[in-house]
């Protein structure tokens, strides 16, 4: 980032885009996962079905594929259901408050 707070050409999403860590499972897609997400403003758990739903990891079955999705949209519903629900994290800090060894 520059002292205008805008990015570097070397730093461009575009740049980011054309080279992938651990496979090309999503370099192949006529769109990335990462650019439906951010365009249509997804939060994280949707962000995540829609990256499990298209891309085509090497090894990774179909089944194992929809489990990924379905588990994403059960963890959706439930925080839906319980949006007070406390985090792990939060959880954790007051566990470990409580707890100090």
């Amino acid at each position: 980032m520059n002292k205008n707070g805008t990015l570097n050409e070397h730093t461009s999403p575009q740049a980011a885009l054309k080279e992938q860590s651990g496979g090309n499972h999503y370099l192949d897609n006529a769109i990335q996962p990462i650019e439906y997400i951010v365009a249509n403003k997804l939060n994280f758990i949707d962000g995540n079905i829609v990256k499990y739903a298209t891309r085509n990891k090497e090894g990774e079955t179909d089944e194992e594929r929809y489990n990924k999705i379905i588990h994403y949209a059960k963890l959706g519903k439930e925080l839906k259901e319980n949006p007070k629900q406390e985090s792990w994290v939060n959880g954790f800090k007051k566990w470990k408050k409580n707890n100090v060894v």
